[in-house]
């Protein structure tokens, strides 16, 4: 372990670390918020060694199946690793990515693969070109994509950018389940309809940004284990808490003048510290602390959140979900076993897998106050920012998005 984990830190630092210019493919149908942070210069928390670990080994099993399909009968491999760039109408920043593999096989081979007859008029001797997406998978992934025949909403939007830019009709992606080698097949046929999903979605990124803003926070960072705590920007983002901070206009349309806001923060900065102070002394100061966390929380309401060198303090929401609404959208989509399972921990499931409409979740998605959270900064010496992919090597003739430090 700790010697695949310095093989791994040795790459890291040998790689240097650029601001995106580039929405990828992977990026889709996630969280806004952390696909927006990429363009920003912002502090990075360093990746854990299981995800480390997790990335080497999907190289591993992507190099193995590229080796395999050179030995597969009456498969014709084209290309491997190719970029692709895509214009969007409205979008002055590209969408790059790199396909895994582009190849031709006859007809009557992929029946067989996906256990399902020809339609009518199509010979069992036509050429076919399509697309191949590996994707090295968790069990709790692989038994998903079994049991509804379909890959995640995020897998099928990657794989259709890239057969909208080759014009390839077929994509299979391939899940490897890790734990029990065990492979897992799902087609994806191309859909002009989904790929203007996929527009909208970049737009929607993509016009947050140009404004000079961040989208909102679309999971609880406190409470969600993914796929925040796989994030780069937890950090950052529970710094910035679950929706943009109320700009000085917004405090003075609610009564406050700059000198009452001021006074404000001023009584709120002293207040954290002080709490900040207690805290660290031990569990016998929890009443006075909780005394002054109520009356820090009465100034955070009005004045949006408190900010210090080592601490932050802003109120803190919790996700509820409208479990009735969600049942209704889900029974008029079809999907009768979500319908029967519906509960918030399911709902949960849902959303993390990547399989829930994101206008879905926008719908049928409550945020409630859940009091205040008080947070203490890392102590960090220099400001890294977000690492790029071999996508954002050619900048030439891009636009530069409003920087924020």
């Amino acid at each position: 372990d700790q010697a695949l984990k310095t093989q791994l830190d040795e790459k890291d630092r040998q790689r240097p670390r650029l601001i995106r210019t580039s929405f990828w493919p992977s990026d889709l149908f996630s969280c806004r918020r952390k696909v927006a942070l990429g363009f920003r210069e912002v502090s990075l928390d360093s990746v854990a060694p299981r995800v480390k670990e997790a990335r080497y080994w999907g190289n591993v099993f992507h190099k193995q199946y590229y080796e395999r399909l050179l030995c597969v009968p009456n498969l014709r491999v084209i290309a491997t690793e190719q970029k692709i760039s895509i214009a969007i109408p409205g979008v002055n920043t590209p969408l790059r990515g790199r396909f895994d593999v582009l190849g031709e096989i006859r007809a009557a081979e992929v029946a067989a693969v996906l256990n399902v007859s020809l339609p009518e008029g199509v010979p069992p001797d036509e050429i076919i070109p399509f697309l191949l997406d590996v994707k090295s998978a968790s069990p709790y992934t692989a038994r998903q994509v079994a049991e509804t025949g379909r890959p995640l909403r995020t897998d099928e939007a990657e794989v259709t950018c890239y057969m909208h830019s080759l014009r390839v009709p077929l994509a299979l992606v391939v899940y490897h389940d890790k734990a029990s080698n065990i492979r897992e097949i799902a087609p994806v046929f191309y859909s002009e309809s989904a790929f203007g999903e996929i527009a909208e979605w970049v737009r929607s990124v993509y016009l947050v940004l140009r404004a000079g803003e961040l989208p909102d926070a679309e999971f609880d960072t406190e409470t969600t284990n993914f796929p925040c705590s796989f994030c780069s920007y937890l950090t950052t983002c529970r710094e910035l808490g679950p929706g943009s901070p109320r700009p000085i206009e917004t405090l003075q349309q609610e009564g406050l003048s700059d000198e009452q806001a001021a006074a404000l923060r001023v009584e709120g900065e002293k207040l954290l510290t002080e709490i900040v102070n207690l805290e660290e002394i031990g569990s016998a100061t929890t009443k006075s602390v909780k005394a002054l966390r109520t009356d820090l929380e009465r100034i955070v309401e009005r004045v949006g959140s408190i900010e210090l060198p080592v601490a932050f303090a802003r109120l803190s929401t919790r996700t509820e979900w409208d479990l009735e609404a969600l049942a209704v959208q889900l029974r008029s989509l079809g999907r009768l076993q979500d319908v029967l399972e519906i509960s918030t921990s399911k709902v949960a499931d849902l959303v993390s897998s990547g399989s829930l409409p994101a206008s879905l979740i926008a719908d049928t998605r409550r945020r409630e106050k859940a009091g205040i959270r008080i947070s203490k900064r890392r102590r960090q010496d220099s400001v890294t920012v977000a690492a790029p992919s071999s996508d954002t090597n050619d900048a030439e003739g891009q636009e530069t998005l409003p920087s924020v430090h």
